[in-house]
């Protein structure tokens, strides 16, 4: 069995947390840790974490006026 985890967070501990491990208590296990650069997430995501505003979100996208259904 081979499970990936992808895009762990290391503490300022220098620690890096998996919950739930689908192990028994005392299984030996091999660990591999591959660094990534930052930007490699952030050109993946560019927009993730900012913020998001909505003007008049309940308002129509078009006019009413313009809907074919309405003619």
């Amino acid at each position: 069995m081979i499970n990936t985890y992808k895009n762990l967070h290391v503490t300022k501990n220098h620690n890096i947390f998996i919950k739930n491990l689908p192990l028994k208590a005392g299984e030996i296990v091999d660990v591999m840790i591959i660094p990534r650069k930052k930007t490699d997430v952030i050109e993946k995501y560019p927009l993730e974490g900012l913020p998001v505003e909505y003007i008049d979100p309940f308002e129509p996208a078009i006019n009413p006026n313009e809907w074919e259904v309405n003619n």
